[in-house]
């Protein structure tokens, strides 16, 4: 597989995020201040193709803006980032995407998307041969029609599969992701997320479905208590946080996911595969901004590993 074009297509969301701090979560009929707000390159696959690119992979993404000002804007972000624009397309019929978080003192989020251009991408641009031409395909938070129709097809093609569905699409299609699993090689998921996927009352249960339902690999993100990877029939590799002064989770995950993808292509063992997600995912929480905290390159990430303890209360 070393010969192939791509080291990875991810497809996605490409959008503005708006962040604003705010000393808590109102309640109902509450209020709260928000300052400061700022505006940053967003969208769970935007931020995955950054970070990934940024380690050192060869990145296709697949995304879609409308034809406005904030669609001119992104493409040009994306190309300062050395991400290619080229397999983004451009919907005249919907504005580009937007999302607004709102982050509370503890680096916690709230988010409120409209995903707007996104919902016109079309999986069919992603075409068998160019499908053969990467070393694997991962949806970050994809349409449910395009993960239906690229995940089996990447599995024809021989090209190992990665997707985090993200709290909307479980929503919207829970017992639908059922047959997705068979195509499935890693399942990314946080604690909540999983929660909601099973009907199972345990996080072990839980998994243990997933599994047998075809899923080859679970990998469970939970922020300061590490993260863990289960697989069909060996034992589960758990791997500590890192001591870090959380300031924005908002595209942590999605930078776990990319630095993950990239330690499977360096054929790294599942220990150090956790270990070098955690520390970029934890790089990403350290600054407000989904991609502004995260590494520069692989480098920049073995520096934070030597220097950085973990945490002793994680699972």
């Amino acid at each position: 597989m070393t010969d192939r074009q791509y080291d990875l297509i991810v497809i996605g969301d490409l959008n503005y995020d708006y962040l604003g701090n705010i000393p808590r979560f109102p309640q109902a009929d509450d209020e709260v201040e928000i300052s400061p707000m700022q505006c940053f390159l967003g969208g769970s696959g935007a931020n995955a193709s950054v970070v990934a690119t940024r380690l050192g992979l060869k990145v296709a993404f697949f995304s879609a803006v409308g034809t406005d000002v904030s669609g001119d804007a992104l493409l040009q972000l994306l190309e300062q980032e050395k991400v290619s624009t080229q397999f983004v397309q451009r919907a005249a019929e919907l504005n580009s995407g937007l999302c607004f978080g709102m982050i509370s003192d503890n680096g916690e989020r709230r988010l409120f998307a409209y995903r707007g251009a996104n919902l016109a991408l079309k999986s069919e641009e992603v075409n068998h041969s160019f499908l053969s031409s990467t070393r694997r395909l991962h949806l970050n938070g994809p349409l449910f029609s395009n993960a239906l129709d690229l995940m089996p097809r990447a599995h024809e093609a021989g090209v190992p599969t990665s997707i985090d569905p993200g709290s909307i699409l479980i929503e919207q299609h829970r017992y639908n992701l059922e047959v997705l699993y068979p195509h499935t090689d890693v399942l990314f998921l946080n604690q909540v997320e999983l929660r909601a996927l099973t009907d199972a009352d345990y996080e072990e249960k839980c998994i243990e479905e997933l599994l047998q339902k075809g899923v080859q690999n679970v990998v469970i993100k939970s922020g300061e208590n590490g993260s863990a990877l289960w697989s069909a029939n060996q034992p589960v590799v758990t791997c500590p946080a890192f001591q870090i002064n959380a300031v924005d989770t908002t595209g942590a995950g999605d930078a776990f996911n990319a630095a993950f993808l990239y330690a499977i292509i360096q054929n790294y063992s599942p220990i150090e595969i956790l270990k070098f997600a955690n520390a970029v995912g934890a790089m990403a929480a350290s600054a407000v901004g989904a991609t502004t905290g995260a590494p520069q390159s692989a480098q920049q990430v073995f520096h934070f590993i030597q220097n950085t303890p973990v945490k002793n209360n994680s699972k």
